[in-house]
């Protein structure tokens, strides 16, 4: 279940904001610029973020090659999560069309859906890369902010547990320093242009699709 819906998270996501879409465009009220300056920082964050994590970001499964600690990883473990989360938080106050009840179930759809994907995602990678993974779980958050402050500090996150010798896991791929690689500009303009293009097309919807 939970590989099925990160498979298909993107379509999951798209249909609250269909239902925004369709509300706004019988709405009367104004819209409400001050969402975009979030859409704009949660994009920037999503380039930064991609400039990092290399090209499995967008793929059909959670996984990876190493464990990254570079850039927004060093603050938090799900910067992308952050980003797609306040992008659809931009938009439904850009909007400006949505009572308080379905602004805070969206909301609250949202931020749930990618609290679920974030466990899945985490148990897979804690599978993946042992010890290795689990320090990095003991160091940096999961949706706070914050430097990390070296490992063996209590774990935080979603109650997942990061053994110091996992029956299953795999050897450390090595210190952080180690496993970082350099960022990757050109790369993550191309791969979330399509995530920026997708967030762009909503503001056009959004803006021109009303009564």
């Amino acid at each position: 279940m939970a590989a099925w819906a990160f498979r298909i998270r993107g379509l999951i996501v798209a249909l609250p904001l269909l239902y925004l879409v369709a509300i706004r465009s019988t709405a009367t009220t104004s819209l409400r610029p001050e969402g975009l300056i979030l859409v704009a920082l949660a994009m920037a964050l999503r380039f930064w973020s991609g400039a990092h994590i290399g090209a499995h970001s967008n793929g059909a499964s959670a996984s990876a090659d190493r464990v990254v600690r570079s850039g927004p990883y060093r603050f938090n473990r799900h910067p992308l999560y952050w980003a797609n989360a306040a992008t659809a938080l931009g938009l439904m106050i850009y909007g400006n069309c949505l009572h308080a009840g379905e602004f805070t179930g969206l909301a609250a759809f949202i931020l749930g859906f990618y609290v679920f994907l974030a466990r899945h995602e985490e148990k897979t990678l804690l599978l993946r890369f042992g010890r290795d993974y689990g320090e990095y779980q003991a160091d940096v958050p999961a949706f706070s902010w914050r430097k990390p402050s070296g490992p063996g500090r209590r774990l935080r996150g979603f109650g997942l547990t990061a053994p110091i010798t996992p029956l299953r896991a795999t050897p450390s791929l090595g210190t952080p320093g180690e496993n970082e690689a350099r960022p990757d500009w050109p790369g993550s303009g191309r791969r979330q242009g399509r995530n920026i293009a997708y967030a762009l097309v909503a503001v056009l919807l959004i803006s021109f699709l009303r009564r």
